[in-house]
């Protein structure tokens, strides 16, 4: 129901992604400038590095490999992920300040991409809740005094959480695929998606709860029961697989300009799967469209109840 009812809301709502991709497009040309102008040292440095080279020969061999279907392709991943860390080490002192420069580019950038979730978050949950039509720009501007201390501590928390699951996944490939080959990068993917699916799951309601008025200890209150944390859990690990999928076929059959449409797409997407699962959690009805109102089943379930006990009564 929650995926259902979030596709549903995705279809009904697509104008917003038009002014969500033009936002996005002014960030992927901020990240090109700060490339160029900041980081065309360290990729200068980069692509002069044997090490570095090396490493980049070996992951393109073993894409190849996959691709092809040789499942034992001759290279030695662990050897060249532990050359490369050693020259990194050795020449660390000439890398630090370009690190911390792309660290804080990083950062920056991660803050304006919440700050259009958030706006996302805050116009889909006025059309939810009482089909209010907000524009999103104004939205954008009229809430960044509230939304950008929120989105300021949730990016480095985001980035916290993508890095944990890379390294992760990273740590198992390299390791495990001298003895399993390729079936470590699928593991490895999986291991991927797996955390960050529960990275998402664990702090799908923070966004929505703040953009509803909460704050402090509200936020992280536990709403959920077990049964109710494995459902949402499987929804994030099965949307978080199809939009990758999405986005990777999209990628590649449009030569990359196709993303531009599909990264908003699935933002929006998972903005209304944090909704929706507040409004069931939570028992609020809300608006799918002008015409269908949704109602959760906890209200089904309390007015069956109610008519229960009245039929009891008389």
């Amino acid at each position: 129901m929650l995926i259902k009812n979030s596709l549903r809301l995705l279809i009904n709502n697509l104008n917003v992604v038009f002014k969500a991709m033009l936002y996005s497009l002014a960030v992927v040309f901020l990240t090109y400038l700060l490339l160029t102008v900041f980081f065309s040292d360290i990729i200068g440095k980069l692509t002069k590095n044997k090490e570095f080279l090396q490493l980049i020969g070996s992951v393109n061999e073993l894409w190849n490999a996959f691709i092809s279907g040789n499942l034992r392709p001759s290279i030695d991943l662990v050897s060249c992920f532990e050359q490369f860390m050693e020259a990194f080490r050795v020449n660390l002192v000439n890398y630090v300040w370009s690190f911390v420069g792309l660290i804080i580019g990083g950062y920056l950038l991660t803050v304006l991409n919440s700050l259009c979730v958030h706006t996302l978050t805050y116009m889909m949950n006025a059309r939810m809740s009482s089909f209010e039509q907000k524009g999103f720009f104004a939205s954008l501007i009229s809430n960044l005094k509230r939304s950008l201390p929120f989105e300021a501590w949730f990016s480095l928390l985001s980035i916290l959480g993508v890095i944990v699951s890379i390294s992760l996944a990273l740590l198992f490939i390299v390791y495990t695929f001298t003895y399993i080959y390729l079936l470590s990068v699928i593991i490895g993917l999986w291991i991927f998606i797996a955390t960050l699916s529960l990275y998402l799951s664990l702090t799908s309601l923070l966004r929505p709860l703040y953009v509803n008025g909460a704050g402090g200890k509200e936020l992280f209150k536990c709403k959920f029961t077990s049964k109710t944390f494995r459902q949402v859990f499987a929804s994030f690990l099965f949307s978080l697989v199809a939009f990758m999928a999405v986005n990777v076929m999209t990628f590649i059959t449009t030569l990359g300009a196709g993303i531009v449409v599909s990264v908003p797409l699935t933002q929006l997407f998972f903005v209304f799967l944090q909704l929706v699962l507040l409004y069931s959690l939570e028992g609020k009805k809300y608006y799918v469209d002008y015409e269908t109102i949704e109602v959760p089943n906890k209200i089904k379930q309390d007015s069956a109840n109610a008519d229960f006990l009245n039929d009891v009564e008389v």
